[in-house]
């Protein structure tokens, strides 16, 4: 079995929606015809690799995280410091490491979608009353205890 089989039904197990190409322009035509929230791509690839793919995605869709697999230990700056990119998997990976960390960056790509779609929409405790009263009162060491 592939590479792109085998996490393809990883992902679909998992109850993901996955969309498969076979190089960096192709997934860069999925990206921009389809609402993709997670992109997983190799760092070294035929043709264009994983870093014009980085830079292809955040100009076309921002929301797109990407998480990089890559059998290469030690990445230099220009693949660690991409905006985008979220995670990196060290090839080979385990199926529920590999499950943990698209979890996450999905999570997180959701969040950068919603925010792009109501910018002005922030986290609010109105209604809860006094905010103190959800900290709780100050900590009184008092009682002499030690």
């Amino acid at each position: 079995m592939d590479i792109h089989a085998l996490v393809g039904a990883w992902l679909n197990a998992a109850g993901h929606k996955v969309l498969t190409a076979s190089n960096a322009r192709e997934a860069l035509d999925i990206a921009t015809t389809c609402q993709v929230d997670v992109a997983l791509c190799d760092v070294l690839m035929p043709g264009q690799d994983g870093l014009w793919l980085a830079d292809q995605l955040q100009q076309a869709s921002p929301s797109t995280q990407i998480i990089f697999a890559t059998g290469v230990e030690t990445l230099d700056a220009r693949y660690t410091l991409r905006p985008g990119v979220a995670a990196y998997l060290l090839k080979p990976f385990e199926r529920q490491d590999f499950l943990d960390v698209v979890g996450r960056v999905a999570g997180s790509a959701w969040m950068h979608r919603e925010q792009a779609r109501e910018p002005d929409r922030r986290p609010s405790i109105e209604g809860w009353g006094d905010p103190q009263a959800l900290l709780g009162p100050p900590f009184d060491d008092s009682s002499g205890d030690q």
